[in-house]
């Protein structure tokens, strides 16, 4: 399913990824995003963060905080070998 805070009528994303995590008895996860909201949410929630700093929607600035960082979505795979 798709998980908008419209929706699910949720006052910050932290809330809404603790409701997904919730809804689907997730133990372990990491959270991908080019923005602060996305690290903001991940940490909030005891994930991983993984910033993406190739994406052009925002400043390199917002994902400043994250775990790692990636400029290419291929390198999520040798990330989760480790």
């Amino acid at each position: 399913g798709l998980y908008s805070a419209g929706e699910y009528e949720t006052s910050t994303k932290v809330d809404l990824v603790a409701r997904l995590l919730k809804d689907h008895n997730i133990q372990s996860a990491w959270m991908v995003g080019d923005r602060s909201s996305d690290v903001e949410a991940g940490k909030g929630n005891g994930l991983q963060t993984i910033g993406c700093a190739y994406a052009t929607y925002g400043r390199a600035s917002e994902i400043e905080g994250a775990d790692v960082l990636i400029n290419d979505f291929r390198e999520l795979l040798p990330l989760l070998e480790q």
